[in-house]
């Protein structure tokens, strides 16, 4: 999806995240003795945007591990209709069937369905976000 700022977005998935501070430069092949730095920088390497560094995170942000992932945009995120699993418009039964399939993981989310997608913003899609989109489809609060 493209942004506001005609920039696309980016989703770094995380399977296995090894970030940690022991390991030795002295043997071959040398083991990574230092924490991760994490995020972007332009082509240039004269702007950028850190997530982490030194295994520090701001606040607000969620610390990546195993199946872990870091979503960045540059906008629309606040025209996303929670819910809209399947980009249609409207909420309804068959947005329920598509998250019901993503957190079965029979269906794998891109960067749209993983911010309408996790309902309760917990940081998963799960079972959670399937009640509470069902709630959401029959009209409960």
């Amino acid at each position: 999806y493209e942004t506001t700022t005609g920039d696309g977005e980016i989703k770094i998935q995380y399977y296995d995240f090894n970030n940690t501070s022991s390991g030795d430069w002295g043997g071959y092949p040398p083991l990574h003795p230092a924490y991760s730095t994490i995020g972007i920088k332009n082509h240039l390497g004269d702007t950028g945007l850190q997530y982490s560094y030194n295994n520090d995170y701001p606040a607000a942000a969620l610390q990546l591990a195993d199946n872990k992932a870091l979503f960045i945009t540059t906008g629309m995120a606040n025209n996303y209709l929670m819910g809209d699993v399947n980009g249609d418009a409207s909420i309804n039964i068959l947005d329920v069937v598509q998250l019901v399939n993503i957190v079965l993981g029979g269906d794998s989310p891109d960067g749209y369905q993983m911010i309408v997608s996790d309902l309760n913003s917990d940081g998963d899609i799960n079972i959670l976000d399937v009640v509470q989109l069902v709630n959401i489809v029959l009209g409960i609060n």
